[in-house]
């Protein structure tokens, strides 16, 4: 018979080992050869979902989900004011937990504009 003032099991309690390996099956980001898929973007987001929920609960469970928390975001970026408007507004809030941000879809005619906008004067 248990004992009424007996904790029973609670997430807490699992070894550090397991926890780590539970880290692993939650990668939330989606392979690039998966993106077009509904359902691998649904699964990711409640990886997503899941990560967050078990780094909330102790500790133990933010240290071995840490490595989840990094994600990289895929950005096409059509202009400057973009790309200002990403280090301005979003970084500062959400910068903690992107590892990498990848640049996609930029032509040799892009990265030419960009270095002609570099150079010219500031608008005031």
């Amino acid at each position: 018979m248990q004992s009424a003032y007996r904790i029973g099991a609670t997430l807490q309690k699992i070894p550090t080992e397991l926890k780590l390996e539970i880290a692993s099956h939650l990668n939330p980001d989606v392979p690039p050869d998966l993106r077009w898929s509904k359902a691998a973007q649904y699964e990711a987001q409640s990886h997503r979902a899941a990560v967050r929920s078990f780094s909330l609960v102790s500790r133990s469970w933010a240290a071995a989900l840490a490595g989840q928390r990094w994600q990289t975001v895929r950005l096409r970026v059509a202009d400057l004011e973009s790309l200002l408007e990403l280090a301005r507004d979003w970084m500062p809030r959400y910068g903690t937990k992107v590892k990498t941000v990848q640049l996609t879809w930029w032509t040799d005619d892009d990265l030419r504009d960009l270095r002609r906008i570099r150079d010219t004067p500031e608008r005031q």
